[in-house]
């Protein structure tokens, strides 16, 4: 907390939320650490592969945060494009995630 009593935390710290009391502030506002962030002072409901990038939040698959701003990042594999929610690369060969899964830097194929 800072001297205000605001929470600094920009993450989903889950050792920083009381059981107690679960809400924290951002910049003076209530919010709910488990669906939602506090990036920069700002309030962002949270969404999976999202994180913070200046006041707003950004897709860490599709793009890069870089000073705060946030721009689009091509996605290659062995020369090619792809879409990284739809497919992943692993040792230069693309496996449809509907498909395969990567575990421990093993690839599988779902049953």
């Amino acid at each position: 907390m800072d001297k205000t009593g605001n929470m600094k935390s920009q993450n989903n710290d889950s050792s920083l939320i009381d059981s107690e009391n679960p809400w924290q502030y951002c910049s003076g506002t209530l919010y709910d650490p488990v669906t939602e962030w506090c990036c920069d002072g700002r309030v962002n409901g949270k969404r999976s592969f999202y994180r913070c990038c200046g006041t707003g939040t950004y897709d860490i698959l599709s793009q890069t945060c870089q000073n705060g701003i946030a721009t689009t990042k091509t996605n290659m594999c062995n020369g090619k494009t792809h879409n990284p929610r739809v497919r992943f690369c692993h040792n230069k060969k693309l496996y449809q995630h509907y498909y395969y899964v990567l575990c421990n830097g093993n690839v599988y194929r779902k049953i």
